[in-house]
């Protein structure tokens, strides 16, 4: 383990599984934790249950030094763009280190999958079976791989947190491998389970509980019990209504041809995905309308935000115009500094900051957009709401 190990994180919420991953990455060595999160929006294709700068401030002070925001175009996105985006934000710092990641197998199983799914001949053969057999890119990739090196990397290719960490390990030998790695093997429950165990719970499951008003004890860390409680007495809590009626009404002005240039949409998939938005009245019956065996549900849910938030395929041609600051503590600042110097982008605490670089205008402007939207979507919204005035939490000794 090097000193400075980079997490790659949603934390929505977050809850021990999480602390226990920064635990034992400071246990095997890491003197400087840098988190790479997802900001108001998570992968899963919707906002995420609180605001991006209180579950940094759960970050910090559970151990994290800095807390930088995955880029919405590829917080957003499928687990390759997803990858890449958090692999270039962790260059762009400047800094040498581990890659820290959950993972359900073997550190040597899923490294054999990365090297082998690297390769451009493995990758033809992949495009050739979804284009063959019409098959979604996963299942594909998980068949190749298992053809290649048997049943164990097909069924590691079938776990969520497996499926990062390969794609991780794929971006970082692409770039010339700078980072090692350290796997936490996930603790307690899987992905989405729906029971708890060992002190453990799903984000999935604990998000349900919190629509219910019931937060699960002993499952959270207090901290992070109070912040989720603040905000839901605050009212800055992501109502799922309210996401639904708000992106639905975006959706439903969008044509076909502006759909078809939406980040994700390629192989004719904005002619089905059309016709599921004008026959559908919810998300759901839009996302199981659109899907097929080429397109999984989690494709055209990320699909749809990206049209929501007008998220472009050019977009995610060019590389990140600045990297957005979500929290800090003192180490934290002086880590700043020296990605500050060495960075090509800057790195912006204040979005008023991004927009003042010309260079920013395009990635800074969609932010400001998404932020208002997301905004719109919390339970109680703020009548005099700027995405100006958004600062990173920044922890001190005294707090």
């Amino acid at each position: 383990m090097r000193s400075n190990a980079f997490i790659i994180a949603e934390y929505n919420p977050f809850h021990n599984g999480h602390l226990y991953h920064i635990e034992q990455t400071k246990k095997n060595g890491a003197e400087n934790i840098i988190v790479i999160m997802s900001g108001n929006y998570v992968q899963r294709g919707e906002g995420a249950v609180i605001p991006k700068h209180r579950r940094a401030e759960a970050a910090v002070i559970a151990g994290a030094d800095l807390v930088l925001e995955l880029p919405l175009k590829y917080a957003v996105s499928g687990s390759g763009y997803f990858a890449y985006g958090a692999l270039q934000t962790a260059l762009l710092t400047g800094m040498d280190g581990t890659l820290s990641f959950g993972a359900e197998s073997e550190l040597s199983v899923l490294q054999k999958c990365a090297e082998v799914l690297c390769s451009p001949a493995v990758h033809e053969q992949i495009k050739e079976l979804c284009r063959s057999k019409g098959y979604s890119y996963p299942r594909a990739q998980s068949i190749v791989a298992g053809e290649i090196l048997g049943k164990e990397c097909s069924h590691a290719l079938s776990m969520p947190n497996n499926i990062l960490a390969i794609q991780y390990m794929i971006e970082n030998i692409r770039v010339g491998s700078p980072f090692d790695y350290f796997a936490v093997r996930r603790a307690g429950v899987s992905h989405d389970s729906g029971e708890p165990a060992d002190g453990f719970m799903s984000a999935k499951l604990i998000r349900e509980q919190m629509e219910s008003k019931m937060l699960p004890g002993g499952f959270i860390p207090e901290f992070s019990v109070d912040i989720i409680n603040e905000c839901k007495k605050t009212g800055t809590v992501l109502s799922k209504n309210r996401f639904e009626v708000a992106a639905i009404s975006r959706l439903q002005t969008l044509s076909s041809q502006a759909l078809a240039e939406v980040n994700g949409v390629n192989h004719g998939l904005e002619n089905p995905l059309y016709n599921a938005i004008c026959k559908g009245v919810t998300l759901d019956e839009i996302y199981i309308s659109a899907k097929s065996k080429r397109y999984t549900l989690s494709r055209i849910r990320q699909v749809c935000l990206s049209a929501v938030l007008g998220l472009t395929r050019s977009d995610l041609d060019r590389g990140a115009d600045y990297i957005g600051i979500l929290g800090f503590n003192e180490k934290g600042r002086a880590l700043l500094r020296k990605a500050a110097a060495h960075s090509s982008v800057p790195f912006c605490g204040l979005l008023s900051q991004a927009f003042s670089e010309s260079s920013c205008d395009r990635d800074a402007e969609v932010m400001r957009k998404a932020e208002i939207f997301y905004n719109l979507c919390l339970e109680k919204p703020a009548a005099d709401f700027s995405p100006f005035r958004l600062k990173p939490f920044v922890f001190r000794m005294d707090q």
